[in-house]
């Protein structure tokens, strides 16, 4: 799996993080101390579906060619994440979501992306990842009304 090791460093520099023991990397806090944030997760799932549509692409569909209505309503992911800290403990974040990823979930992430741009962040301008300038609010978001789930365990 491809990870941006960058978006997720500069997610952890600007975000809030707690006191680390020596030797853990910063941009892994919240999976020793709680639920991934968001930005971990929008980093992760990014890369891992743009790793999936390149890995398997078939030249794309054609107009008509996807899922039927009942089959994207029906549709669903449960996407397992593992990690290894240097010690050797292992962390587990999963990310699930209630429609297809491809049509009914990005659609709604993108909608709530937008709605929590114009009605739930207040920077200070320049620039911002999604995970550091919306992190909280869009997690929130996306929980309540898109029909996505984060956990760690």
């Amino acid at each position: 799996m491809i990870f941006s090791g960058h978006s997720i460093h500069r997610a952890a520099a600007v975000l809030p993080a707690p006191a680390l023991p020596p030797g853990v990397p910063k941009f892994v806090p919240v999976l020793l101390n709680g639920p991934p944030s968001f930005g971990e997760i929008a980093s992760v799932t990014t890369e891992t579906f743009a790793t999936m549509v390149s890995l398997f692409r078939t030249g794309g569909l054609k107009p008509g060619a996807g899922p039927t209505r009942e089959e994207r309503e029906k549709g669903f992911y449960d996407i397992l994440f593992l990690g290894e800290l240097p010690d050797g403990r292992h962390v587990e974040a999963v990310v699930t979501g209630d429609r297809d990823p491809g049509y009914g979930s990005t659609s709604k992430m993108i909608a709530e992306s937008a709605l929590c741009l114009v009605r739930d962040v207040e920077g200070e301008g320049g620039i911002w990842t999604p995970g550091a300038l919306m992190g909280p609010a869009l997690r929130k978001r996306l929980k309540e009304r898109a029909g996505l789930t984060f956990s760690a365990r």
